[in-house]
């Protein structure tokens, strides 16, 4: 005969308090109220599916009526495993204990039947418990029907409801009894535990795969092992070698079964989009979807890798955690370089608004690429503490009108790419008229240093010797060649003295109008007048 196979959720399911995996909090609590007899008439366990809510309702049920254990001992209890109690419940047949699926039995019938039930005392365990599992699905009259019994019930009854929607369950139900909130199972936990089940099962399981899983459950026990389960039974497919002594779930299983992408192939696509890439960008999501990832779930794996890197760079405490594998910290570690975390966090923003974009669209792989093509020029982009440093102390000039713009970069002919050894007669023929294509070409803060901060030395077509002020700012330099390469086509060289020159070309500005204004109160007619009119003050108004 067959004997049936038990999915590996049903198969390893916890028997003990001490086997629960991720709720410290909640067994502490329980062991201790078993232990010092002060346990409640009801209980209320919360969370989301498959944390180990009816688990936990079978384990107590267990606990309190094991034949050999008595709650007033003041000894750490669990159950046996040995006794009448806990074999009939092991299996399912326990008189006393009545496990009750709220979802299908509703009514107010079905809640007459549980009081009707509870007049009478257990007949082998101590206790006759009602485990009544989805209470939130119960009606109203249901509820109502039950708080008189729920509030004063006979000693020997014990109530244990579990519920995933606990918003949905009336205030008076949860006044009358004692809530446990079970908590998402935290990854690392996860995959240890799923590592464990592997090999209990004569499998092995490469890091990024076991970590592809647990991400996938998203906390909760039972999916992962169902995942564990399905990815398991696609490996009893591969093709194994003959010296293997256990067979091995591959990663690339795993991303195949789960639609997923490769992890350092969605690394090389982030470096991509962060270095403003949009060729190499496009490229690598297109293999992507043609390897057979889904639109959807990759953008939710890039923002799940976001969110890493802006956890990397916050806080390194995290590069200790086991949030991710340590091939993916590795990675990780050399992409948060790349841009400040103000830059990070408006990419994973922006990403955030397309995942909507991407859901409703008719074709979902162009709103992808769309996407992370806006995320390739947000990414190339200044971070706003260099805007900041940038404005400091520099006063905005208006920016000229686009015909002006044509009528002083005449002599500048852009080109589809980056030519290095370009004809100078092509560039500003001085430093003056570099100054006025910088202002047209709408850079007022580089436009405002250059007229104020910077002393040219000496200054031929395509390179230049500069004197900076002290009060320059130290990102300058830098701004001013990637513009002048944008503007001319030309890669500039540019010196720095550490003398001055003749002075900014507002300090030769400033000093032609005083020579002006000398040259004119020195005439004899003006000599004259103010000799005629002794009060007067001469003023230049110039049109």
């Amino acid at each position: 005969m067959t004997i049936p196979y038990r999915v590996l959720a049903r198969k390893y399911r916890p028997i003990a308090l001490s086997d629960l995996v991720g709720q410290d909090l909640l067994v502490q609590t329980l062991t201790q109220a078993i232990q010092h007899n002060r346990l409640p008439h009801a209980f209320l366990l919360h969370g989301i599916r498959g944390v180990g809510k009816t688990t936990t309702a079978r384990i107590m049920a267990r606990v309190l009526n094991c034949l050999n254990n008595s709650t007033g001992t003041g000894k750490l209890i669990d159950a046996c495993g040995y006794c009448t109690s806990c074999i009939s419940l092991t299996e399912d047949r326990h008189l006393d204990v009545i496990e009750i699926d709220a979802a299908s039995r509703t009514g107010v019938d079905d809640v007459r039947e549980i009081i009707d039930s509870s007049r009478y005392k257990a007949v082998t365990g101590h206790y006759k418990i009602f485990i009544v599992d989805e209470v939130h699905m119960l009606s109203k009259s249901a509820f109502n029907a039950l708080l008189k019994t729920l509030e004063e019930p006979p000693p020997h009854v014990k109530f244990i409801f579990a519920t995933t929607e606990i918003r949905k369950i009336p205030d008076t139900i949860l006044s009358r009894c004692m809530r446990f909130d079970l908590k998402r199972i935290e990854l690392r936990l996860l995959v240890d535990y799923l590592k464990k089940i592997a090999g209990l099962e004569g499998f092995t399981v490469e890091d990024e795969a076991v970590f592809s899983l647990a991400r996938a459950a998203d906390g909760s026990m039972r999916d992962g092992l169902s995942l564990l389960d399905q990815a398991i039974a696609l490996s009893h497919a591969e093709p194994q070698t003959d010296h293997q002594e256990s067979i091995q779930i591959t990663a690339q299983t795993v991303f195949n079964m789960l639609g997923l992408a490769n992890r350092q192939r969605l690394f090389a696509l982030l470096k991509a989009v962060f270095e403003g890439k949009t060729d190499l960008t496009l490229q690598y999501i297109r293999d992507l979807l043609h390897d057979g990832a889904d639109a959807q779930l990759l953008l939710q794996d890039i923002l799940d890798m976001l969110y890493g890197l802006i956890c990397l760079k916050a806080a390194p405490q995290f590069q200790q955690e086991g949030f991710w594998s340590q091939t993916d910290k590795e990675a990780g570690l050399q992409l948060i370089n790349l841009l400040a975390s103000s830059v990070l966090l408006s990419l994973w923003q922006a990403l955030l608004n397309a995942f909507q974009e991407v859901k409703v669209a008719p074709t979902p792989s162009q709103a992808l690429e769309l996407a992370l093509l806006r995320a390739c020029y947000l990414a190339d982009l200044p971070s706003l503490e260099n805007l900041v440093q940038s404005f400091k102390g520099t006063p905005l000039r208006s920016v000229p009108s686009s015909h002006a713009m044509q009528q002083l970069v005449t002599n500048v002919s852009p080109q589809p790419s980056l030519v290095v050894n370009k004809s100078v007669t092509k560039l500003p023929t001085s430093f003056a008229s570099l100054v006025e294509c910088i202002s047209v070409a709408r850079e007022p803060i580089l436009y405002s240093q250059m007229l104020q901060d910077v002393d040219c030395i000496n200054y031929q077509p395509g390179e230049m010797t500069l004197y900076l002020k002290p009060h320059t700012s130290s990102n300058f330099l830098p701004t001013l060649k990637q513009v002048l390469q944008n503007l001319t086509r030309y890669e500039w060289v540019i010196r720095v003295e550490d003398q001055p020159g003749k002075g900014s070309l507002q300090d030769q500005n400033q000093a032609l109008e005083r020579d002006k204004h000398n040259h004119i109160v020195s005439h004899p007619t003006m000599e004259a007048i103010q000799i005629a009119f002794p009060e007067s003050t001469v003023k230049i108004i110039s049109s």
